[in-house]
């Protein structure tokens, strides 16, 4: 259906749960069919937002242009820095020192026109494919920024995304959506969901009591699936017979030394049952263990 025809059938948009999923999606609705609809937000007020997910692709600067959030603002609020892509620690073997493989987010020139692989093997076979057609694994081997002070905001000399405070994101664009694109907000527990004859959703119902109708749900409750599982009883895809990492423990920790240096990568490390990740910040690291629960366990990490 055309993005025409949409609009002129959707004119209420509910979002169900908030957090950085629920109110991206609310920015974005709001200011690009800030026209056209009108946008509602229920989160419950005793749900807490889990607060992972703390590294992005270089999307995201798209994403706060049109949302309208200034990017000297999001990283002041958000304790944000730069991420210039991924680093791969020891994740092959037999090597007689720390091997680190460097992902970058810069695309080498010519990449779609190309066969890049090809090209580094017949010009530069002899160096690392990291280094073959991009600055930046250098970059970030040197702790160097992909900007400069007198970039401007969303600009770059190399591409880049970013590390963030995933709970103080959401934070700021709840501030943003309500302040600035007037999306409308409700702090309430959805006791009933209310559909029509052919299954549609017509309204939820609050523990207050309250009736919100809409043309479109969107259900950004997480692992509650208050829409998804608990209503429609669409079940959980597992991936498990693909992907048999299966569990994750997080936490969050202050830097050893005030002035030690932020990492502009996220830096993934292979170890002997599954692998961790460690994601700086301004004020802090985020960091975690993926493991296979059929491999190991919390008592045995």
């Amino acid at each position: 259906m055309a993005q025409d025809d949409v609009t002129q059938e959707v004119k209420n948009v509910v979002i169900v749960g908030g957090g950085t999923a629920g109110w991206l999606a609310a920015g974005v609705l709001a200011s690009k069919l800030h026209s056209s609809i009108n946008v509602t937000l229920i989160e419950s007020p005793n749900i807490p937002t889990i607060g992972v997910g703390e590294g992005s692709w270089p999307s995201l600067r798209d994403t706060l242009i049109d949302i309208g959030i200034s990017e000297s603002d999001f990283l002041t609020t958000c304790s944000a820095s730069f991420k210039q892509g991924s680093s791969f620690v020891n994740w092959r073997n037999a090597t007689d020192k720390p091997h680190i493989y460097y992902h970058p987010f810069t695309v080498p020139n010519g990449y779609n026109e190309l066969d890049i692989h090809a090209c580094w093997q017949t010009f530069a076979k002899d160096d690392e494919y990291q280094d073959a057609f991009s600055l930046q694994a250098a970059l970030c081997h040197a702790g160097r920024a992909p900007k400069q002070l007198s970039t401007p905001e969303y600009a770059h000399v190399l591409n880049y995304g970013y590390h963030f405070d995933a709970s103080a994101l959401a934070l700021l664009l709840k501030k943003h959506c309500i302040e600035k694109l007037n999306v409308h907000y409700q702090q309430a527990h959805i006791a009933q969901v209310n559909t029509c004859d052919n299954g549609f959703i017509q309204f939820v119902t609050t523990g207050d009591g309250n009736s919100i109708k809409g043309d479109l749900f969107i259900d950004c409750s997480g692992q509650q699936g208050v829409l998804i599982e608990k209503h429609y009883k669409v079940p959980w895809q597992s991936v498990e017979h693909t992907l048999i990492n299966n569990r994750a423990v997080a936490v969050q920790v202050p830097y050893a030394e005030n002035d030690n240096a932020i990492s502009s990568t996220t830096i993934a490390t292979a170890q002997s049952n599954g692998w961790t990740w460690d994601i700086g910040l301004q004020h802090r690291r985020g960091i975690g263990l993926v493991y296979a629960d059929t491999l190991t366990s919390e008592r045995l990490l």
